[in-house]
């Protein structure tokens, strides 16, 4: 996607200094295929940013100035449904080889309950947890889990600071771009479930599954 950029483009976080190019194809071959960032092209030289201009208007008042960034990917053709106990995790298949920065969650219909009667949560525990603790996760075939990163609780969630166990979408990104191939098949857990303690759990969640790819 490109997207003119209408502020000064010094409030942008570089990865590094930016680099003379020829072209915008130079540009995103050299960030996006290369790093897995997005790429700002001011007067034929290339930057490398994590940054998102994608919000801003596109009326630009600085001239030569775009911004380039991947587009999301929507996997799942059609929702699919996890539930919060008995290994009832949902399954879908990358559609191409590639790396995935990040996994965007949506939710459609349903929810999951750590405890029956006291809970409803569209990704976590709410309201016996916070509702930055995040309980669904990305795992592989084998279970080994993907995203969120970092060390979960005993119980299999994650304290994901600026998330929202009740919001609509759920973002969860990987340490590192995640390798995958085509058709390898993707799992969704419930964390309790995942991790054995799912003894008063309940619920069904829907949801469609996206992710940025580099």
């Amino acid at each position: 996607e490109r997207f003119t950029v209408d502020e000064d483009t010094e409030n942008f976080t570089p990865h590094q200094t930016g680099i003379p190019v020829t072209s915008s194809t130079e540009c995103l071959l050299h960030c996006g295929i290369g790093q897995c960032l997005n790429s700002l092209m001011e007067n034929n030289t290339c930057y490398c940013t994590s940054d998102d201009f994608k919000s801003k208007k596109l009326s630009s008042t600085i001239p030569n100035t775009v911004f380039y960034q991947k587009s999301i990917t929507k996997i799942t053709p059609a929702p699919i449904c996890y539930e919060a106990k008995g290994s009832g995790y949902a399954t879908f298949n990358i559609p191409y080889d590639g790396r995935i920065k990040f996994f965007k969650l949506v939710h459609v219909y349903g929810y999951v309950s750590c405890a029956t009667y006291h809970s409803r949560s569209k990704w976590g525990c709410s309201p016996i947890t916070g509702p930055t603790v995040i309980s669904t996760l990305i795992t592989d075939n084998q279970n080994k889990v993907i995203v969120p990163a970092g060390t979960p609780s005993p119980y299999g969630s994650f304290n994901i600071p600026g998330a929202n166990d009740m919001s609509d979408e759920l973002v969860l990104h990987p340490d590192t771009p995640y390798e995958v191939e085509g058709n390898e098949e993707i799992r969704i857990w419930y964390g309790e479930d995942l991790f054995g303690a799912d003894i008063d759990n309940e619920g069904r969640h829907c949801i469609h599954v996206y992710g940025q790819f580099c």
